[in-house]
């Protein structure tokens, strides 16, 4: 009995060991398959890793931080898109540039309408005024009177836009300096020769050191709105040049085509 007992606890024990066996066999042969898993899934190369994220995980997540700006929380604060920002004194973040002719709004720019007759006979005098960054005409149009967005003789037909990278201030100093000159003309009286609007406009000027000067006369005023001035449009040349183009054509019918017609 205790053969038998002996021979069933030897073949117990080779069981055991021919299991440890093949335990070790299998790990030996994993080994190396899970080295190369590893290798692969190191973060050089991340692309070949066999072991893909599931859209779970992925929904699980963390989002990655993302870096805000003061111009973005304001605009996503109070829902505002950036092409419909404006421009005004109390906002810092952006510059709203466009000329909307149709609503007179001539930001930066100095502006040009003709005067009722003598515009007619000479097309280089007109009125002159200058607008804010807001686009809103100030002109001095009479005695002791700025207008404000309401332009007199006319709305524009010429406009001269202003460099503002060579505005002392930027448009800070740029409204600082036409209102300045605003308010100081209001206590001016009106002279048609000697203290007008483009003595306003050049006052403006010499606020804010347009172009590094300040010495800006009604005269230099008048000679750089003609060189670099733009039409309003087509409107703009016409409202500018069709009233003396028609008294040129009047007067030189008068003077080639009446005498003939009477010979005949």
């Amino acid at each position: 009995m205790l053969h038998d007992l002996y021979g069933l606890l030897l073949l117990r024990n080779r069981r055991f060991v021919f299991a440890l066996l093949r335990c070790f066999a299998f790990l030996l042969v994993l080994s190396p398959i899970c080295r190369k898993m590893r290798s692969s899934c190191s973060p050089s190369n991340a692309n070949d890793c066999p072991i893909a994220k599931t859209d779970e995980d992925a929904q699980l997540s963390p989002a990655p931080l993302r870096l805000v700006s003061a111009e973005t929380r304001f605009r996503e604060a109070h829902a505002i898109q950036p092409a419909l920002m404006t421009t005004s004194e109390s906002d810092p973040f952006s510059l709203d540039m466009t000329i909307d002719a149709k609503n007179h709004l001539f930001p930066f720019c100095v502006v040009w309408t003709p005067l009722p007759l003598l515009s007619w006979l000479f097309p280089f005098i007109g009125h002159i005024g200058i607008a804010s960054s807001r686009g809103i005409i100030r002109d001095f149009a009479g005695p002791y009177y700025v207008a404000e967005n309401d332009m007199g003789f006319g709305w524009p037909s010429m406009y001269w836009r202003l460099d503002l990278t060579k505005v002392n201030g930027g448009p800070e100093g740029y409204d600082r300096a036409v209102r300045e000159a605003s308010d100081e003309y209001k206590q001016h009286n009106h002279n048609l020769f000697c203290d007008n609007c483009h003595s306003h406009v050049a006052l403006a000027l010499n606020n804010m050191a347009y172009n590094g000067k300040t010495n800006w006369n009604m005269v230099s005023v008048a000679i750089y709105m003609l060189i670099n001035g733009r039409f309003v449009g087509v409107s703009g040349f016409l409202k500018q040049y069709l009233p003396v183009i028609v008294i040129i054509a009047v007067i030189l019918s008068c003077v080639f085509i009446l005498p003939r017609v009477g010979h005949l």
